[in-house]
C-alpha cells in the first residue's frame, strides 16, 4: 500500500467512522474468538508439538498452517464457545459474520476488508469446488492426496482466510489482541491439552 493510498483510506475511515465503529468492532472480537479456536486446535491435533505456540497471533496462524498436515490427531470440540464447537464450526460462524458485514456494508468497507470478508464467506464452497476439481483430474494424484478431504482443505481454507481478514481489521486498529496473546489463554490451552491426551491415554506434556 503506498503512502497516498494509505492517506486517503484513513481520511475514508474517519469519514465513515460512525457507520463501520460497531461492524468492525463486532469482527475484531470474531477474529480473536478465532484465534482461540487455532490455539487450542494446534495444541491439541499433535501428540508432540513441533514447537511452543507463539504469542503473536499471526505467528500462530503460519504456524498451525505449516504443521497441519503432520498432524496426527483428530480435530476435537473446543471450549471456545458454549457451543463446544471444531475448529471448522467455529470457522463456519465467522464465514456466516463476514457474508452479512460484507453484504451489509457494502459501499462503505474499504475494498481489502471487503475481499478479506468475501473470501472468508465463500470458503466452504471453494474448498468443495476444488476437492472435485481435483477428482476429476487423474494427472492430480499428489494434490488430491494431500487434501485428503473436503473437511481437512475447509480447514485449511478457514484460517487462511480468517488470517487475511486479521491482516485487514489490523491496519485500522492498534488493539491488543492483534499484537499478542496473552500468558492466561495459552495456558488455558495448554491445560486442555493435557485434559485431552490424558482421555486419549497419551502422555500429557508439562
Amino acid at each position: 500500500m503506498t503512502l497516498v493510498q494509505w492517506i486517503i483510506d484513513r481520511e475514508r475511515r474517519a469519514r465513515l467512522g460512525p457507520l463501520l465503529d460497531d461492524p468492525l468492532g463486532h469482527l475484531r472480537v470474531e477474529f480473536g474468538r478465532f484465534v482461540d479456536g487455532v490455539l487450542h486446535d494446534y495444541v491439541t491435533t499433535h501428540s508432540e508439538l513441533p514447537q511452543p505456540p507463539p504469542t503473536n497471533p499471526f505467528e500462530l496462524i503460519d504456524l498451525w498452517l505449516a504443521e497441519q498436515d503432520n498432524a496426527d490427531l483428530p480435530h476435537l470440540n473446543l471450549p471456545i464457545t458454549e457451543q463446544e464447537e471444531t475448529l471448522l464450526e467455529m470457522g463456519n460462524q465467522f464465514a456466516q459474520q463476514a457474508r452479512f458485514h460484507e453484504s451489509e456494508l457494502r459501499d462503505v468497507m474499504v475494498p481489502d476488508l471487503r475481499a478479506a470478508l468475501r473470501q472468508l464467506a465463500h470458503a466452504p464452497m471453494r474448498a468443495r469446488h476444488i476437492y472435485e476439481d481435483a477428482k476429476t483430474r487423474p494427472e492430480m494424484p499428489e494434490q488430491l492426496a494431500r487434501l485428503r478431504d473436503p473437511e481437512r482443505l475447509s480447514y485449511r481454507m478457514f484460517v487462511q482466510q480468517a488470517r487475511d481478514v486479521g491482516v485487514a481489521l489490523r491496519r485500522d486498529t492498534d488493539a491488543l489482541m492483534f499484537r499478542s496473546i496473552g500468558d492466561e489463554a495459552i495456558e488455558w490451552a495448554m491445560d486442555f491439552r493435557r485434559q485431552a491426551l490424558g482421555e486419549r491415554g497419551g502422555d500429557a506434556e508439562p
